[in-house]
């Protein structure tokens, strides 16, 4: 397990992917909390459109193996993840969510 720099559990979600290339995967900035439901979605190991799924590979936040792979969050996605939630580890964020 990656455990995180000082610099990455301070980050927020836009430093991580800052508007211009959500701009460019989606083609405008108001999609962030359609990128934060994806990383989530991920997270959980639940599907999200192929359209979506593009745009996070677009933004660098999952790995696909290959064609067709659904992927998974990478460490640029878990440390999205973790901004999302004021830097709450990922691993405790799942064991929350499994937990109900």
């Amino acid at each position: 397990m990656h455990t995180p720099t000082p610099d990455e559990i301070t980050k927020t979600p836009e430093d991580i992917v800052p508007n211009a290339v959500l701009e460019k995967a989606y083609g405008r900035t108001d999609k962030r909390g359609a990128v934060d439901l994806a990383v989530l979605k991920y997270a959980l190991g639940w599907p999200v459109p192929p359209a979506t799924r593009r745009a996070l590979v677009e933004c660098g936040l999952i790995s696909i193996r290959y064609p067709n792979h659904m992927g998974q969050l990478n460490r640029k996605g878990k440390n999205y993840l973790r901004a999302m939630q004021g830097g709450t580890p990922p691993e405790a964020i799942l064991r929350v969510i499994h937990s109900h």
